[in-house]
């Protein structure tokens, strides 16, 4: 809720019979009174992100162009979360497949599982560092030398 409130997203009451507590600032002065609040921007921002990889390998309504870099963005913090789960996945199952007791099947469940969750949040949350708009600054300093001569 507190990242909600510093980005300015949208804030919804769960609570409707007490939705004018919802939109006080003493709202999140203590714990008890935050349970009536749910983070609609937020939710949105991560429905757009692991739905939009999707959407856009089957086709996309609007053209490639009309999107913003934030809508870009979006779109490459999804894809590198799908890529890093479904090959986690695949290599879970690769894992558990090759192991000849249900011991060692059930020890290196336990691990492969852990190992992916780790996998995939690390590759998510780098994507996103990547992407953010300092270091978009500095790629776009360093590719614009390249640009100019590969347009002469």
């Amino acid at each position: 809720l507190r990242i909600s409130q510093a980005h300015g997203l949208e804030i919804d009451c769960f609570d409707k019979h007490h939705s004018e507590l919802c939109q006080s600032e003493a709202l999140f002065s203590d714990l008890s009174t935050m349970w009536r609040s749910v983070p609609a921007g937020l939710l949105r921002v991560l429905h757009r992100t692991l739905c939009w990889p999707w959407a856009f390998a089957f086709g996309t309504p609007n053209g490639y162009a009309a999107y913003t870099s934030w809508q870009w963005r979006e779109l490459f913090v999804g894809t590198v979360f799908w890529i890093a789960a479904l090959s986690g996945l695949l290599l879970a199952i690769y894992v558990v497949g090759t192991r000849n007791t249900l011991e060692r099947r059930l020890l290196s469940c336990w691990f492969t599982f852990w190992l992916c969750v780790f996998f995939t949040l690390a590759a998510t949350y780098g994507a996103w560092l990547l992407t953010c708009e300092p270091l978009q600054w500095l790629w776009s300093f360093l590719a614009s030398p390249f640009w100019k001569l590969c347009n002469l």
